[in-house]
C-alpha cells in the first residue's frame, strides 16, 4: 500500500465474458473489497489477494486477480456498452456520477474514460505490487 496509506477507491468494471458489471473497488486498512449493485462480491485482507497480473494486452488499464478460489478480471475503463457506475456505489469515492455524454462528445468521452482508466490502473499498480502477493 502507498506509503500514506490512504484508501484507494474506483470505479471499475467486472468483466465477464458476455456482461461487464459495474462495480467499485476500494484498497483500506488492509483490505481489498469489491462492490457491484448486487452487493458485496468480495472484501479480503490484502493477504488473501493472489496471482495479482497487470496483463500488457489491457494496457494498464486492468487487473487480473484471485480472490479464494475465485478469479477476477476488473477493468478501470469502461468497456463499450456497459453501464456506468451508479452513483449510490460511489457514494463518498470523491466522484461524482458520470454525465451522459452527447453523441459529438461520444469519441472525447470515451478517451477521458481512457485515459481515467489507465490513470487508476496505474495507481492500483503502485498499490497491489507493493504487497507482499503482487
Amino acid at each position: 500500500m502507498p506509503s500514506s496509506e490512504q484508501p484507494i477507491r474506483s470505479r471499475v468494471w467486472i468483466l465477464r465474458g458476455l456482461g461487464n458489471s459495474p462495480a467499485v473497488m476500494t484498497l483500506a486498512k488492509g483490505h481489498l473489497a469489491l462492490t457491484s449493485e448486487e452487493g458485496a462480491v468480495f472484501d479480503a485482507p490484502l493477504a488473501e489477494v493472489r496471482e495479482i497480473k497487470f496483463p500488457w494486452y489491457y494496457f494498464g488499464g486492468g487487473v487480473k486477480l484471485t480472490v479464494g478460489t475465485k478469479r477476477y478480471r476488473i477493468s478501470f475503463v469502461r468497456p463499450n456498452g456497459a453501464q456506468d457506475v451508479p452513483g449510490r456505489l460511489l457514494a463518498g469515492a470523491g466522484a461524482g456520477p458520470a454525465s451522459a455524454l452527447a453523441a459529438a462528445g461520444e469519441v472525447y468521452g470515451k478517451y477521458r474514460d481512457i485515459s481515467a482508466g489507465r490513470s487508476a490502473g496505474k495507481t492500483w499498480r503502485q498499490a497491489l505490487s507493493s504487497s507482499p502477493q503482487a
